[in-house]
C-alpha cells in the first residue's frame, strides 16, 4: 500500500518528539503509581530515557520519531477510508435507495419508448465573425 500523499508532511523534531513521549510516559507513571500501583517503574524508566535523550542525544530519537509519523500518515490514511466508506453507505447509499423507492414523482416525465433522450440543436448559424 502506498501511503505517499502529494501533500509535503513535515516531521517534528527529535526533541519535541522525545519531550511529548516523556511527559505521556510520565503521566501513565503517575497513574500507574495513584491508582493501578504496577508497571510503576517501567513507564518511570522509559519517560526518563526519552527525556534524556530529548536533551542531550536527540539524534537517537530520529528512527522512533520517522516510524511514528509513518505510523500516523498510514493511520491517517486507514481512518479517512473508513470514513469515507461510513459516509458512502449510510448517507449516500440509502439515499439513492430511497430516491429510487419514490421516483414515482418523476413518473410523469419518464417516456420508455424514445430511443433517446438526446435534442436536437437548431442550427444557430456560422461561426465567422464571432467577435
Amino acid at each position: 500500500m502506498d501511503f505517499k500523499s502529494n501533500i509535503e508532511q513535515s516531521q517534528s523534531s527529535n526533541k519535541s518528539f522525545g519531550l511529548v513521549f516523556g511527559t505521556v510516559f510520565a503521566l501513565i507513571s503517575l497513574y500507574s503509581f495513584f491508582w493501578i500501583q504496577s508497571f510503576f517503574y517501567l513507564f518511570f524508566l522509559l519517560s526518563s530515557l526519552f527525556f534524556f535523550f530529548s536533551f542531550f542525544y536527540s539524534k537517537f530519537l530520529a528512527i522512533p520519531n520517522k516510524i511514528w509519523t509513518n505510523f500516523g500518515i498510514a493511520l491517517g490514511h486507514i481512518v479517512s477510508f473508513i470514513i469515507m466508506a461510513f459516509i458512502f453507505y449510510f448517507l449516500f447509499f440509502p439515499l439513492g435507495f430511497i430516491l429510487k423507492l419514490f421516483k414515482s414523482i418523476d413518473r410523469n416525465k419518464f417516456d420508455v419508448s424514445p430511443e433517446s433522450y438526446w435534442k436536437k440543436k437548431e442550427k444557430l448559424g456560422t461561426m465567422k465573425d464571432q467577435f
